[in-house]
């Protein structure tokens, strides 16, 4: 694949002769047009399509949160794919029946490559969550957004939790949620700056 920039061209789309051209995040490719297409079913391929089709279902549930995560991705990425980089690897061999099937085998969710590094999450008594930013204070401003995703396991309900920043949250670099859950519960956590252009990494936890 190429990236094609001409004005004959422009924004091209469909086969010119040999050649295949799409537009991708803004930008014109161009790819060789491959008349006959293998469909391998190997075990290898067997295993990553059923791990993306794991992914993809819990991205079903999950896009909502992610919106402001991974902020410091590359312009050509979109927020799905780069959840998808960041946790495809993580997902199971067996074909999840239903989203929330990831809770119940206790898998995690990551948000890397946050340009504002890490936080810190606990479970406390009586369901409440509490997050530890302070390694991170300095970097942070008045208006900067918590934002937590916590789900019950029994109930399977989602509820996803925003948190604006004031000074006395900053000085203290602490901040604790209250999603009103009580039992098995899981959430995940990052903080996003007010402007959108920096984010942390996610912390995840089960109570």
């Amino acid at each position: 694949m190429a990236l094609v920039n001409s004005i004959a061209i422009g924004t091209g789309r469909k086969k010119v002769g040999e050649i295949v051209l799409a537009t991708l995040q803004g930008r014109t490719v161009a790819r060789k047009y491959q008349p006959n297409v293998r469909n391998p079913k190997t075990a290898a391929q067997i295993k990553q399509r059923t791990k993306m089709a794991n992914i993809v279902m819990i991205w079903s549930i999950v896009s909502n949160f992610m919106k402001g995560a991974f902020v410091n991705r590359s312009r050509y990425h979109s927020a799905y794919n780069a959840f998808v980089r960041a946790n495809i690897q993580y997902m199971g061999d067996t074909l999840m029946a239903y989203p929330w099937e990831f809770a119940e085998a206790n898998l995690e969710l990551y948000i890397k490559g946050g340009a504002l590094g890490n936080i810190k999450l606990d479970a406390l008594p009586g369901g409440d969550f509490d997050v530890t930013y302070k390694n991170i204070s300095s970097s942070l401003k008045v208006g900067d957004k918590l934002r937590v995703l916590v789900g019950h396991k029994d109930s399977r309900e989602l509820k996803v939790i925003d948190c604006v920043l004031d000074q006395t949250d900053i000085d203290t670099g602490n901040s604790t949620v209250s999603p009103g859950f009580t039992g098995s519960c899981f959430a995940v956590a990052y903080i996003v700056t007010a402007d959108g252009k920096k984010s942390t990494n996610c912390e995840f936890i089960y109570s």
